[in-house]
């Protein structure tokens, strides 16, 4: 066991430790409510996709701030996501070893970026509005680019990282199989993003994580 492992073990074994390890339940709660509420606020953009420019012009021409509000709330559900994450593989690391969960932990970065990406993108025609602009020629090009790199880049991201954070807590003993399994299974689902629903078993997937994973 290397150094950096040993200090995660004893950090655990303190009266302290869940605080300074940190519980993931308050976090994944929090990517939960900010993901649905920023989904729920872009949903006229994102339901819009493929749909023509005319569909997406009416969309812009009804932005406001309630859209705004929608692609900071997505925004803060990426970085959640990243903590969330986090937190579930520090705590396999400190039972374990290793480090087991960098893969996890780089592709929840990557997707929390992503996330990023698309709320900007799809938040761009509220922006623009509430500055007193125009949409361009094109309303649609934009929230289609957010729509696609959140479903396709996004979701694949975060696939790795439900898989890699299922198969470090699995290997730790703090989840069983069957969970384990779970995310598996919602790693591979979460592939089909495209079609958007699949991405509802990422929530689900993590709260079940989150509060299932024994972290004594």
């Amino acid at each position: 066991m290397d150094d950096t492992s040993a200090e995660l073990r004893r950090v655990a074994d303190s009266p302290f430790g869940p605080v300074r390890i940190g519980d993931p339940r308050g976090p994944v709660l929090l990517f939960t409510a900010l993901g649905l509420a920023g989904v729920g606020l872009l949903w006229p953009l994102l339901a819009a996709f493929p749909g023509d420019t005319a569909r997406y012009a009416a969309a812009a021409r009804h932005a406001g701030i309630l859209q705004l509000l929608g692609g900071l709330a997505l925004a803060g559900a990426g970085v959640a996501l990243a903590v969330v994450v986090t937190r579930l593989t520090r705590i396999a690391q400190s039972f374990a070893g290793g480090d087991y969960g960098a893969v996890a932990r780089a592709a929840a970065a990557a997707a929390a970026a992503l996330i990023g990406v698309s709320a900007a993108c799809l938040a761009t025609p509220a922006a623009v509005r509430l500055l007193g602009g125009t949409p361009g020629a094109d309303a649609a090009t934009l929230p289609r680019l957010g729509f696609v790199v959140l479903t396709l880049p996004g979701a694949t991201a975060a696939a790795v990282a439900v898989f890699g954070t299922s198969f470090a807590i699995w290997r730790a003993g703090r989840m069983s199989t069957v969970l384990a399994i779970l995310g598996f299974a919602a790693a591979a689902i979460l592939l089909a993003g495209i079609l958007a629903v699949p991405l509802l078993v990422l929530p689900a997937w993590l709260v079940a994580a989150a509060f299932l994973t024994r972290r004594e």
